[in-house]
């Protein structure tokens, strides 16, 4: 939801983004995948 938020925004209320929202965002997104990857990673070693 909190991630999502700012796409809700724009979406419904054609808000635009600014040049910090978008590195932010990238950042955050950037480091869950991250974090998914070594996840599974560390799963399937464990296997």
């Amino acid at each position: 939801e909190v991630v999502l938020g700012p796409i809700w925004v724009w979406i419904f209320l054609g808000e635009g983004f600014s040049t910090n929202t978008l590195v932010g965002g990238l950042l955050v997104l950037s480091a869950v995948t991250f974090d998914v990857v070594l996840s599974i990673r560390w799963l399937n070693r464990l296997k």
